[in-house]
């Protein structure tokens, strides 16, 4: 079985099952599953959206397209067209993001059994229904300990060197109930912020269970003991910024870091993960990539298995002011990628890469996502980085003045993020290119 998946199975060609065995088409003793979770902690039971099932006696030929449509599942063959209801539908809406598991099983037996199985990418569900507010991206501070050339604080000197304020962290404090993941990040580095043990416990008490709270950091201030105590306090994910396998190309970009006491760092951090006795604990990297650094690719994964890291995701670099991605050779790009990922089955680290031409429908992936200035403002996505960047800003309102789920549930604000899951991009989106190079 071979399948083909859509970015959204709410439109266009659909999910396209095509059988290697033409015989299971018209079986009395074969189904088709489609099982949508979302995309954000789908092993919880309380998160699981729905699953429908195709008998496949009702199914003529061995080629299909599946398409969701009004909540059922229309499924068209050879001949015509199957309204499949779902089996079981979760109380979540079936709006957003997800993925989705297609799977072939035989009842030949006393109980079902799975012969295979396909899961897909990040896709989305674009409908009427609301997008539900699954993650608050949070600017903790613009202070940072490194002048790194490559990021957005270098095109620009109206950052202040602030961290976040009390009253703005309170009025996040009072939306974590309504949200699955909260991201501590921003233009800044996190661990200069004065208090952000405390940060992370108060956004502990207030998550749902099902939430997680992750870091992303340059490493630099990222002690043991910083380490345990955030660990202790309940991170879940730290991710550690590092675009270079030796001491040179990683220093040449990371202005004022060095490299041994980073790979200290992290090695520390992973021990501390292991040591805590938590099974939600995990580490992971990010490697911006340029055409210095991308024949250090494959090393780069065999050091993050040395250090003990979960997994790599690699991103490419950009050209400023235009957002454009940073030309690399294809050649390289590919047999780099080629053996990165076998390295990543050899160790058992997980192994992304960012698209490397553009998407067409543009795939946005922070339509389920609240991005929040320091001083409050909350915008759709972290391109929209504070003021005096050169691309374009859209402010939905301010939680020192609303709280963020009435913010998130205004009309236009929905509208927005219907406009951009559906393919009708907002002015501001249009010329967007972001999406391009991340990596869900």
């Amino acid at each position: 079985m071979s399948v083909e998946f859509p970015w959204s199975p709410a439109g266009g060609a659909g999910v396209g099952v095509a059988f290697e065995d033409p015989g299971l088409a018209g079986s009395d003793h074969h189904f088709l599953r489609f099982d949508f979770y979302p995309l954000l902690s789908p092993s919880h039971p309380g998160r699981h959206l729905a699953y429908f099932d195709l008998p496949l006696r009702r199914v003529d030929g061995p080629n299909l397209r599946a398409t969701l449509t009004k909540g059922a599942l229309v499924v068209s063959d050879a001949t015509g067209s199957h309204v499949v209801d779902p089996v079981w539908r979760g109380a979540l809406p079936l709006a957003g993001y997800c993925r989705l598991t297609v799977s072939l099983w035989s009842t030949e037996g006393e109980v079902p059994i799975q012969i295979e199985a396909a899961i897909s990418a990040p896709m989305t569900l674009p409908s009427d229904a609301n997008t539900p507010l699954e993650r608050i991206l949070v600017a903790v501070t613009q202070r940072c300990n490194l002048t790194c050339p490559m990021c957005t604080r270098q095109r620009g000197s109206d950052l202040d060197e602030a961290d976040i304020s009390d009253d703005v962290l309170a009025a996040l404090l009072d939306a974590a109930p309504h949200a699955v993941f909260v991201g501590l990040q921003g233009l800044g580095e996190p661990l200069l912020h004065r208090d952000l043990s405390g940060m992370v416990r108060a956004f502990r008490a207030r998550l749902p269970s099902v939430g997680r709270i992750g870091l992303t950091t340059n490493g630099t201030p990222l002690t043991r003991d910083r380490s345990a105590q955030l660990i202790a306090e309940g991170l879940n994910t730290i991710t550690v910024s590092m675009d270079g396998a030796t001491k040179a190309t990683y220093e040449a970009r990371r202005t004022g870091a060095d490299f041994d006491r980073v790979v200290r760092n992290i090695a520390a951090a992973a021990s501390c993960a292991l040591g805590s006795g938590r099974d939600d604990v995990w580490l992971g990297a990010n490697y911006v990539m340029d055409p210095d650094n991308l024949a250090e690719v494959p090393a780069f994964v065999r050091l993050a298995a040395s250090l003990g890291l979960c997994a790599v995701s690699f991103f490419h670099g950009r050209l400023y002011p235009d957002m454009r991605l940073v030309p690399l050779d294809a050649e390289t790009l590919a047999r780099g990628r080629a053996a990165a990922l076998q390295i990543g089955r050899e160790t058992g680290v997980t192994v992304r890469f960012a698209s490397s031409r553009p998407t067409m429908p543009p795939q946005c992936p922070f339509m389920n996502s609240a991005y929040l200035w320091l001083t409050g403002e909350v915008v759709p996505c972290d391109r929209m980085e504070p003021p005096g960047r050169p691309w374009p800003t859209r402010i939905f309102g301010n939680v020192r003045e609303q709280p963020l789920l009435e913010i998130w549930n205004q009309p236009e604000y929905q509208t927005f993020r219907h406009g951009v899951l559906s393919g009708n991009l907002p002015g501001e989106c249009r010329d967007c290119t972001f999406c391009d190079s991340v990596v869900c």
